[in-house]
């Protein structure tokens, strides 16, 4: 818990718009360890020696996971986001497991608390809560993965070096997230048909306890605010593709334009080398040839097959080839002659 202080401390005092999502879901998972730590240290039953059962309170709440995940992968991921009230339906699951189990706890007679688990109606409800649970947050990491793998497609289509924008460190944070998710759902199921006790659940909050440092220094090291427009870049790579796909969608060029200004792309590519810009993007070269950006997309996936960034790379990739084998240049490394040839980094160009 201490650890989930400190870094929420510093992820508030340095302010970017998803700390505070992360700092959530780091106090949530601290919070999920605490029944584990006290029950292994026997503060269970020194509070029913002493008229304190502290059976069914709730410490942890892993109807928070979710939320929090998701609306942090939307704060990295689109520089436009911002928090809405339609957000907080997201946290009533978190709340109803609060109510229900401060209400059972609060009401029940301190006698009777320590078999509060025993009764069918509550073995009956941790059933239900159970498979709530793992209904609830598969959806949100669904969720996440799938917008996370969006915006990796949504950067192709405007930027024509993305290894400062790809967020893979997020990619593995979610996975790594998953990966819990599923040990988790294990042991829950092999609770089941055998009582594991606190040694055996010690490997699954030893798992969770390694996630919680992960996802705190790694959200710590690498979380930056984003350039990208996530829902603009959407609306017009969608309108793109709908154009293409659709016969009754009024293409953004006809088929004479479409050759028109393929042929004067290429020739702008070819002559005044616009590829060399390490910083070019979708909307300075829609601005060079004078269309807008849906039609230049269209245009780039429709007549050319390929997206914004391979298709600028391709000259970048041919013109490195070219001057590994000019003298000229023998006094470079490969990685010196990929950036005079547009690259801005090492992990852009190997791709």
């Amino acid at each position: 818990m201490a650890q989930a202080i400190i870094v929420a401390a510093l992820l508030i005092r340095r302010g970017l718009r998803g700390d505070i999502y992360l700092t959530g879901l780091a106090i949530a998972l601290a919070m999920s360890l605490i029944t584990y730590s006290i029950g292994f240290m026997g503060a269970y039953d020194y509070g029913r020696e002493h008229g304190f059962d502290l059976t069914f309170l709730p410490f942890g709440n892993g109807f928070l996971y979710g939320p929090f995940i998701l609306l942090y992968v939307r704060a990295l991921t689109d520089r436009q986001f911002v928090w809405e009230p339609r957000y907080l339906w997201w946290f009533l699951p978190a709340l109803i497991y609060y109510a229900i189990h401060l209400g059972v706890w609060g009401f029940t007679p301190e006698p009777e608390k320590r078999n509060i688990g025993d009764g069918p109606l509550i073995q009956a409800y941790n059933i239900v809560e159970g498979v709530a649970f793992y209904l609830f947050t598969g959806w949100f990491l669904y969720k996440s993965i799938v917008r996370i793998r969006n915006y990796s497609q949504l950067i192709g289509q405007e930027y024509s070096n993305t290894a400062a924008l790809t967020l893979r460190w997020l990619q593995a944070f979610l996975y790594a997230f998953l990966g819990y998710f599923m040990v988790d759902l294990l042991f829950e199921v092999a609770g089941l048909f055998t009582d594991l006790g606190y040694t055996g659940y010690y490997w699954l909050n030893l798992i969770r306890a390694g996630l919680l440092y992960y996802i705190s220094a790694t959200g710590l090291a690498f979380g930056r605010k984003t350039e990208v427009e996530y829902a603009v870049l959407q609306q017009r790579t969608a309108a793109a593709f709908r154009a293409n796909e659709s016969e009754s969608t009024k293409m953004p060029l006809n088929r004479e334009e479409t050759e028109t200004y393929k042929t004067k792309l290429l020739n702008l590519f070819e002559q005044d080398k616009t590829w060399l810009d390490p910083e070019l993007t979708l909307s300075q070269l829609a601005e060079k040839i004078n269309l807008n950006t849906t039609q230049l997309s269209y245009l780039i996936n429709t007549g050319l097959g390929k997206n914004f960034n391979d298709f600028v790379n391709e000259y970048r990739v041919e013109a490195v080839k070219q001057k590994l084998t000019d003298p000229a240049f023998a006094h470079l490394s490969l990685l010196g002659i990929a950036f005079e040839c547009g690259f801005n980094s090492k992990a852009t160009f190997n791709r």
